[in-house]
């Protein structure tokens, strides 16, 4: 099921499939520790002013 949303999404933003996993990958990190702002900050480089939607769809899609 996540799969198909996170394809999904993938294919709505025109983004890279990779970029997507990744952000799901970001969410499983806890917002306290390094590693999970040093991959936010390379994410927010590598996709730009739509990484807070992608984030955010992202999020809503795991629940």
């Amino acid at each position: 099921m996540l799969d198909q949303k996170l394809g999904a999404m993938d294919r709505a933003s025109g983004g890279s499939d990779h970029l997507v996993r990744a952000t799901c990958l970001l969410l499983r990190k806890p917002d306290t520790s390094v590693t999970f702002w040093q991959a936010w900050n390379r994410l927010h480089a590598a996709i730009g002013h739509k990484f807070h939607d992608l984030y955010t769809a992202v999020s809503q899609a795991r629940r």
